[in-house]
């Protein structure tokens, strides 16, 4: 007897074509800086949206000349990899600190404030010392925040293209899929999709919310489950390593695009009647949908509030 074959259903094949396109659009936006039409990108949206991987995978493709900077960054450790190569695109990688820094965010401004492509001139001023750099090169910052909406905040994003990179969990769960089709390190496409449907269903079932990440460590506890290193079962490994999160963490249904929006709506006018501080808006907005805060403002004026 033939075996049945997986099919993908075409609302999923649809939301696949959604999410190539987000990525194109994030793509492009590295390239702009990479090729010097831009001084610099502030790339924000949810956590395992693909972001990191995809500015890599684009500036390793366009053999552009960069540094990765995540973790703790100072001031003077930005200072120092801009003096070091000015001419390269910093990149720096969910360092939500550093911008809040003022100190750094006054080298950032000055290191992307300018014509791109033209050298722009750093000055780091200390007591000992006068350091000055021209630099030449561009700064992409990777962020699950969007920039703050203090002085040095609206300064950066009026120098910085900003783009919101906000892909819904139908498009990361198309895109799970397709990968799992393709098969994975050492694990056959079919394997690979029974480790994708596990993820799925954990996901559907409430309790997580999708992340492209969950699937890529659900594979690498699978083969260590096949090749006999661990002993428990790889479903129990899998579920073990995603973040519980409450309800009111998940983004709302439904999921379509109108309905998402009429939801929005919904959420915009009772944050907006509650007259919430800058920060607890911030918060209350992305517990709500998942989103960053220039969303709300967006529908806000779409309402005509002000």
């Amino acid at each position: 007897m033939a075996k049945s074959k997986r099919t993908r259903p075409a609302d999923r094949s649809e939301a696949l074509e959604q999410y190539h396109r987000l990525i194109a659009l994030l793509g492009d936006r590295v390239k702009s800086v990479a090729g010097r039409f831009q001084t610099a990108a502030y790339l924000v949206g949810r956590p395992g949206g693909g972001k990191s991987h995809t500015a890599c995978r684009v500036l390793d493709a366009c053999g552009a000349d960069y540094v990765l900077l995540n973790g703790r960054v100072t001031p003077a450790a930005l200072f120092d990899e801009i003096e070091e190569r000015p001419d390269s695109v910093v990149v720096i990688d969910d360092v939500p600190l550093l911008f809040g820094n003022p100190q750094a965010a006054q080298i950032l401004m000055a290191a992307v404030g300018g014509d791109p492509g033209v050298p722009r001139r750093v000055t780091y001023v200390t007591k000992a010392a006068r350091r000055v750099v021209e630099f030449a090169g561009g700064v992409i910052a990777i962020s699950n925040r969007p920039l703050g909406h203090d002085p040095a905040g609206r300064a950066l994003a009026s120098r910085m293209s900003t783009l919101e990179h906000e892909p819904t969990d139908e498009m990361l769960v198309a895109f799970m899929e397709s990968e799992a089709r393709k098969g994975v390190k050492d694990v056959p496409a079919r394997e690979c999709l029974t480790v994708f449907e596990h993820v799925v269903e954990v996901c559907r079932a409430g309790d997580y919310r999708v992340d492209l990440r969950y699937f890529f460590k659900a594979v690498e506890d699978y083969r260590c489950w096949k090749f006999g290193v661990c002993e428990t079962d790889w479903r129990v490994l899998v579920r073990s390593s995603m973040r519980r999160v409450g309800a009111d963490e998940l983004p709302p249904a439904p999921l379509t695009r109108a309905g998402t929006k009429v939801t929005e709506y919904e959420v915009v006018r009772e944050l907006h009647g509650r007259k919430l501080s800058g920060a607890a808006l911030e918060a209350a907005w992305r517990d709500r949908t998942g989103k960053a805060l220039d969303s709300y403002y967006r529908r806000r004026r779409e309402l005509g509030l002000r």
